[in-house]
Order: C-alpha cells, then sequence, then structure tokens
C-alpha cells in the first residue's frame, strides 16, 4: 500500500506590493500527495495562503487548497495576529475540512506560524504548513 503522505519541497514565500487591494504577502505550503483509495493515483495537494490589507486590524487571509490543480476549497480564515477555523470543500465526492489553527512564530510574533489539517471523509490526512 502506498503511504498516506510524501512530503516535497520547501516553503516558498513571496511578497507583493500592499496597494490596491493586492495580497501583502503570499505563502505557498509545500506540494503533497495523498493516496485517496487503493485503486486511484495519489492526488497531488496544493495550498496558497494569501493575507492581504488590513482592516479594522484584522488581516484577511484566504486560503486556497488545489487538488490535481482544482480549486478544491478556498474560504477566509479569521483576522488579527492569529489565523484559526475551519474552511470547507469537496474533491470527487469526498466532503474536504481544513482546520487550521497558529501561534506567534519565535523570528516575528507578528506573522502567524499557521498549520492546517486537511480532513477527508472526516479523517485525518495531511497537515500544510505555511
Amino acid at each position: 500500500m502506498r503511504s498516506a503522505l510524501v512530503v516535497l519541497g520547501l516553503l516558498v514565500v513571496a511578497s507583493t506590493s500592499a496597494c490596491g487591494g493586492a495580497p501583502t504577502r503570499i505563502v505557498d505550503a509545500a506540494p503533497q500527495f495523498y493516496a485517496a483509495g487503493c485503486t486511484n493515483e495519489p492526488w497531488k495537494i496544493e495550498a496558497v495562503l494569501n493575507e492581504g490589507e488590513s482592516y479594522d486590524d484584522n488581516l484577511r487571509r484566504t486560503l486556497t487548497v488545489k487538488i490535481d490543480g482544482q480549486t478544491a476549497i478556498s474560504g477566509e480564515l479569521s483576522g488579527g495576529k492569529d489565523a484559526n477555523g475551519e474552511v470547507t470543500g469537496k474533491h470527487d465526492g469526498h466532503a474536504l475540512t481544513a482546520v487550521c489553527s497558529s501561534k506567534p512564530r519565535q523570528d516575528n510574533p507578528e506573522i502567524p506560524d499557521l498549520r492546517c489539517v486537511l480532513m477527508v471523509d472526516n479523517q485525518r490526512t495531511i497537515t500544510l504548513s505555511f
């Protein structure tokens, strides 16, 4: 049986200008693979966290999870210095939930160290790190 998790790559951080509502920071999680069943090819899971401009001291954070190149989850997490919450979606008939929590980074407490556990049909699968 194939391993349920294969972690590839490193985190990539890109910055963009903060004018005109553009994101202030875009963070890609390392691509991962999840074996969704014995007969199916593993899903390639990619995720991006967009941190947009601050509104009323709350930073807009949008999580997008793609499976095999198709958007499966897209939604906002809580603002402020922490980024917690759940975002749901579907892929290939499976219910998906990204359960996210954060803590301040040691090197920069203003930026959260975010982890999202991807649940497939209420089963814990992989952890996305931003």
